[in-house]
């Protein structure tokens, strides 16, 4: 079987990374219609029209929570992998939607549910019971105490805080080094220490480029 890297930038170079360390496939490959490249760090680039999927899994490696939704609803058809880096660790009882990547160094204590098309970044820290929603990005270093509910399409930035019991909802943005220590509505952007409120996710955009 065959593994297919839906994005060939900075996130699809490192889920790379974490696909070489799992070494579970006979060919690993990019789809990216973006790129003019061919190749990159040796991995062939392929357009989307051009990939026989019976032949391959899928992973999504894009940092972008409404990208990550717009491509899997693309892809109905599709057999996604689930990337899990062998040096996270993970207890038995947490479950892990398909789709999702885990990165080296993240922890995810007992009873966790991680959706699908997650993208868990390095050294994250999930504390017990806490559930993540499809298509959501928590960033390197983030730590969620216990019993946090985070909704679908959330992006929580680098190194954030999550009080336990707190709940984040959908579409929502955390800035990097928040303290979040109340709920976050749906489609909204806080940052800062204790974070606040900065305005709507009307763009459903993290990133400006």
């Amino acid at each position: 079987m065959n593994l297919a890297i839906f994005g060939a930038g900075g996130q699809g170079r490192e889920t790379l990374r974490i696909a070489r360390q799992i070494a579970r496939w006979t060919r690993i490959f990019f789809i990216d219609d973006v790129t003019e490249l061919k190749e990159i760090d040796g991995i062939a680039v392929q357009r989307f029209s051009e990939v026989c999927w019976e032949e391959c899994e899928v992973i999504i490696a894009l940092g972008e929570p409404a990208y990550r939704e717009k491509i899997a609803g693309l892809l109905p058809f599709a057999s996604f992998a689930t990337l899990i880096h062998p040096g996270a660790i993970i207890d038995e009882s947490a479950v892990i939607g398909v789709g999702t990547v885990v990165a080296k160094g993240a922890f995810i204590s007992c009873d966790v549910v991680i959706g699908k098309n997650v993208l868990i970044q390095p050294d994250v820290c999930l504390s017990h019971d806490v559930r993540i929603g499809d298509n959501s990005v928590v960033s390197l270093k983030s730590a969620l105490a216990g019993r946090c509910h985070v909704g679908k399409n959330v992006f929580l930035g680098m190194s954030c805080s999550v009080k336990e019991k707190t709940a984040i909802g959908d579409d929502a943005i955390v800035g990097m080094g928040a303290v979040v220590i109340s709920d976050v509505s749906p489609a909204t952007v806080v940052a800062g220490n204790p974070a606040r409120f900065l305005h709507a996710n009307v763009r459903r955009r993290v990133f400006s480029n």
